[in-house]
């Protein structure tokens, strides 16, 4: 399976059953203000790829993989059309990055608690 994690609070899980995961996907959303290199996952260890507009922020963790969010934007809209013209937040592009990229593959998300509820769980 292919496990997005996202920052909300439904990922705060057993950090050992994320890096069991086939494939990890982790987010990255710091600020042009974060020095390079200053990723680290929030819950978990095993990072295979990091989805980001940004990869100048992180290009320099030469062990990391990325998929650049702009490289793959027009695609993304394309497959949300049908559901959506406002704009894909980072974690809806990854795992629309990880369908495009692995069609045949189990996709599974936590951590994504204002997508799912539509609202942020500390407003209830």
């Amino acid at each position: 399976m292919i496990l997005v994690v996202g920052h909300g609070p439904s990922s705060n899980v057993d950090p050992d059953w994320i890096d069991e995961q086939d494939f990890v996907v982790r987010l990255f959303t710091g600020t042009h203000k974060q020095k390079p290199c200053k990723y680290s996952p929030h819950v978990g260890t095993k990072v295979d790829v990091i989805v980001t507009s940004r990869p100048r922020n992180i290009f320099s963790r030469k062990h990391l993989n990325w998929w650049s969010e702009t490289e793959y934007r027009d695609i993304c809209r394309d497959m949300a059309r049908p559901f959506t013209v406002k704009k894909l937040s980072n974690g809806t592009s990854a795992c629309l990055i990880a369908r495009h990229l692995h069609p045949d593959e189990e996709i599974g998300v936590i951590g994504f608690d204002t997508t799912m509820t539509g609202y942020r769980l500390e407003e209830r």
